[in-house]
């Protein structure tokens, strides 16, 4: 609606407000990506997707701590298939250096450098995993 496009389904989905149930408003969503040209993605696409946005915001600064997490929830989910298995070990190493001072999940990690080192791994995950 702020670069212009309107229509009957793009203010129905606009008009939904927080907490939005899922199940009302897929339909509405399926509906405008449909509108918009834009191919909808499922399955490994749709989570691949969601890494990928995650691990950007991680390697541009936004969010890192937050985004780690949603990250690691996602290698829960998967048992770590996509190749996250270093994001679950940077989880568990950054809880350990602030409750311990040390970690026994990444090797080389300390508290000056845990952030660098998640970046490095993101950008690393999004060359090898370009999302189209």
């Amino acid at each position: 609606m702020e670069s212009g496009i309107e229509s009957e389904t793009i203010y129905m989905l606009a008009s939904f407000t927080k907490p939005v149930n899922s199940n009302e408003v897929i339909p509405y969503i399926s509906a405008v990506l449909k509108e918009l040209n834009i191919t909808e993605k499922v399955g490994d696409d749709a989570t691949l997707s969601e890494i990928s946005y995650y691990l950007s915001e991680i390697v541009c600064d936004r969010k890192v701590r937050i985004n780690l997490g949603h990250v690691y929830r996602i290698a829960l989910d998967t048992n770590c298939a996509f190749g996250l298995e270093p994001f679950y070990m940077l989880y568990y190493a950054w809880d350990e250096l602030e409750e311990l001072g040390v970690n026994y999940y990444y090797g080389g990690a300390n508290k000056a450098n845990i952030e660098s080192l998640l970046k490095e791994e993101a950008q690393k995950w999004l060359n090898e995993h370009v999302i189209d």
